[in-house]
């Protein structure tokens, strides 16, 4: 295995998302030009970590329904309790420690949202997901398809 050596510390940027989750978003070769910026990373997109946040009772803080294509997403919970659906049928539960792969191939509409008795109750939400490219000039996209890995 080669060696790598880092070539740059790229800090996140303070933004939000969704329904007004904040978040940390790092986007390799931000302040680099050209293709070469995000060549020398591929295959990773971006990366997002959002809270620490603490939702109030009735907060609808989340990520309602939203379309991605010729991607995939790892989303991995850190706090909170989150339901999964999307536009293939496909849903499920994560909870702290778990993880979900998505691909989202030649298109899919999902949505990642705080179960009901955590917006009921309120409390702590965290997570990570990261972004990376499935797909290449001339490759097929695919089908999507989500994969929920429970704590």
């Amino acid at each position: 295995m080669a060696n790598r050596t880092v070539s740059a510390l790229v800090p996140g940027q303070p933004t939000e998302d969704g329904n007004r989750v904040p978040l940390t978003r790092l986007v390799p070769g931000r302040g680099q030009r050209g293709a070469d910026a995000f060549r020398a990373l591929d295959p990773f997109l971006l990366m997002d970590h959002f809270g620490p946040m603490v939702l109030a009772p009735g907060t609808d803080a989340g990520f309602p329904p939203h379309p991605h294509k010729g991607f995939q997403t790892l989303t991995y919970l850190i706090q909170g309790a989150f339901r999964h659906r999307d536009s293939t049928g496909g849903s499920g539960l994560l909870r702290p420690g778990g993880a979900q792969l998505m691909n989202a191939g030649s298109g899919i509409v999902h949505e990642e949202m705080p179960v009901p008795e955590h917006l009921e109750t309120g409390g702590p939400i965290e997570g990570v997901q990261l972004w990376t490219s499935c797909c290449w000039p001339g490759s097929p996209s695919g089908n999507p398809s989500p994969t929920t890995c429970p704590s």
